[in-house]
Formats: C-alpha cells, structure tokens, sequence
C-alpha cells in the first residue's frame, strides 16, 4: 500500500500544472511501467520485485489522470466509475441532458473493465508463461496510443 500511495504522491507531484508537457508523462510512464512488467516476465526482476512494481505502477496510473467533456478519466478501479456512472444516469433521467454523454461514457469505461478481466482470466486460465510479457506489451501499445491521440491542451 505504500508503494501505490508513493506512485500516486509522484504522479502529482509531476503532473500539477496540467501543461503540455503532462502529455509526455501520461504516455512515458504507461511505457516505463510495461518495460517492468516485460523484464519481470524474463525473470530479470524478482516476483517480489515485480510485485512492488506494479503497487508503484497503479498508484502512479491511478493518480494520473485525464480530463475528457469534463469528466475525470481513472485507470485502475472500477468501483468509483460504478458510483459515477450511477449517479450521472440518474442525473440524465431527471432530464439534465449533459450527463447523458457522461453517463454513456463511464458505461462504456466498466465494458472495458470487465473485457480486460475476462481477458487477463482467459490469459491466467491457459496458464501462460508469457503473460507479464502479453500484459508489458500492452502497456507499450497504450503508451504509444496515448502519446498519439492525447489532446494537446487539457
């Protein structure tokens, strides 16, 4: 729990003033992070190494965070996007159209929660030994995507 609450403690710290240069940082740690995940999958660090990577890793993700049609983009849990997507579908019932979008969007956010669950279950249930490799990569490939599409002013 320390290690998730220093990554969180470095992601403000390095991204406080939401400039352009946070567009760097959204895309270099993903990168950094799936490096990490690869060299433990090649058994150059510890599984007890690797362990407090990913601690770091997710507090580092989960304290950056994203601004999109004003609503706060987290990436490492889903029991807060439960509570807002229930909230703002309430709220667009009650007619106040502009949390339909926002509504819409944390739905469709839980999807892919529950896809890369099943996903990550599917690599668990096959047993693969490759699947920090799979998983590195991935964040690699997320890096890349975000350094690409990430708004240049947030």
């Amino acid at each position: 729990m320390a290690l998730f609450f220093i990554g969180a403690f470095v992601s403000g710290y390095t991204t406080y003033q939401r400039n352009r240069a946070v567009r760097i940082l959204h895309s270099i740690y993903p990168f950094i992070f799936g490096i990490l995940l690869i060299l433990g999958d090649l058994n150059t660090i510890s599984s007890v190494d690797l362990l407090r990577v990913m601690a770091f890793g997710m507090g580092l993700q989960n304290g950056t965070y994203i601004r999109f049609h004003n609503i706060i983009i987290r990436t490492t849990h889903m029991s807060g996007y439960v509570t807002d997507a229930a909230v703002s579908l309430g709220r667009a019932f009650r007619g106040n159209k502009e949390e339909r979008f926002k509504a819409l969007y944390l739905i469709y956010s839980i999807f892919c929660f529950v896809c890369g669950g099943l996903f990550a279950s599917v690599l668990y249930t096959f047993q693969s030994p490759y699947h920090f490799l799979i998983l590195g990569l991935m964040y690699c490939l997320v890096a890349i995507l975000v350094f690409s599409f990430h708004p240049k002013r947030i």
